[in-house]
């Protein structure tokens, strides 16, 4: 169980705030809910059903603090992902990922797509747009987190792990 008015992340809907716990009847059959809304789009509710063993499973804790600065320390450590050069398999390989909400993986996703992004640019051509969009939502899963934990605005997570990574980040 959870508490109320407390965070989570929800799949790859990504933060939410446990607003409250409630019976509903969607399905002809009263449950108990908890209803969530997104960090980054909190006029949205989500109902997850209390029942459901598949849907309260995606609701996990955040990381603390040290969790975070220790996923960015092993950050370097664990490098980058093979590239895939077919772009079908690539993406189902990165949809993977992205739905397993893995940290680690999706910190290794973001710098694999960073660093073929900054490899494509240096020969004038542009990165896949399937690419560019997983990147988008890896980014916003785990900069969103990050920023929730450290009080801090999205757009400066990435200034947040430059000053924690070696020369290289």
């Amino acid at each position: 169980m959870f508490e109320l008015d407390s965070y989570v992340i929800y799949g790859m809907q990504g933060a939410c705030r446990i607003c409250e716990k409630r019976r509903e009847n969607f399905t002809g059959e009263e449950k108990d809910y908890y209803t969530l809304s997104p960090v980054d789009d909190p006029k949205m509710v989500i109902y997850v059903p209390l029942d459901s063993q598949a849907l309260t499973a995606q609701m996990r804790p955040l990381m603390s603090r040290e969790e975070v600065d220790r996923l960015i320390s092993e950050a370097c450590v664990a490098g980058t992902l093979e590239w895939i050069n077919d772009p079908r398999s690539r993406s189902e390989h990165f949809r993977s990922i992205l739905q397993s909400g893995d940290r680690h993986s999706l910190f290794r996703l973001l710098r694999t797509i960073r660093l073929r992004r900054e490899e494509q640019e240096a020969i004038g051509r542009k990165l896949y747009a399937a690419d560019e969009m997983v990147y988008q939502k890896a980014e916003r899963l785990l900069h969103g987190e990050i920023a929730l934990i450290l009080r801090i605005r999205p757009e400066e997570v990435q200034d947040y792990i430059r000053t924690r990574l070696p020369a290289e980040g």
